[in-house]
């Protein structure tokens, strides 16, 4: 089993700071999936004329 230290050493968690992380992470990962998922909307018609043309 792991052990998460603090500055003391000793063995407790730390469960707000580990909330936080948690939370800020989400919040990246929801940050990108929406950011590149207005990309791709807003350049749609090129990535539709590109795969056209590739296939061609």
């Amino acid at each position: 089993m792991y052990r998460f230290r603090t500055s003391s050493g000793s063995a407790k968690l730390n469960l707000p700071r580990i909330k936080k992380k948690a939370l800020n992470s989400w919040t990246a990962i929801q940050d990108t999936y929406f950011s590149t998922k207005d990309t791709f909307e807003r350049h749609k018609v090129v990535f539709t004329v590109s795969t056209s043309v590739a296939t061609a």
